[in-house]
């Protein structure tokens, strides 16, 4: 079985959606929560906001290997792999 994509943008997010910032969750990758790797996109719908999204992001330790990304990324998921893309309120949120 292929991984679990967890997209919780709601209805005309994924038109705004200009791209991800992305990491590797180190705390839920390969652990109870999830068998393989765990990946966090958080969208973003202005580039003035990838700054602050990356700085967030690198300040949590478990978050690793960051990067701005594109609308239509999506990982190659392998069994037990999961990609969670956030919602732009949960960014707002994550932002403040």
């Amino acid at each position: 079985m292929p991984g679990i994509i967890d997209d919780r943008r709601k209805p005309g997010e994924e038109e705004r959606t200009i791209g991800f910032v992305v990491a590797t969750d180190s705390f839920f990758s390969n652990s109870s929560f999830t068998a393989g790797k765990s990946i966090f996109a958080m969208p973003f719908e202005d580039r003035d906001q990838v700054d602050l999204i990356e700085k967030r992001m690198k300040e949590r330790n478990e978050m690793k290997r960051v990067r701005t990304v594109g609308p239509k990324y999506r990982p190659a998921l392998k069994d037990g792999d999961h990609l969670s893309i956030r919602s732009f309120s949960e960014a707002a949120d994550f932002l403040s």
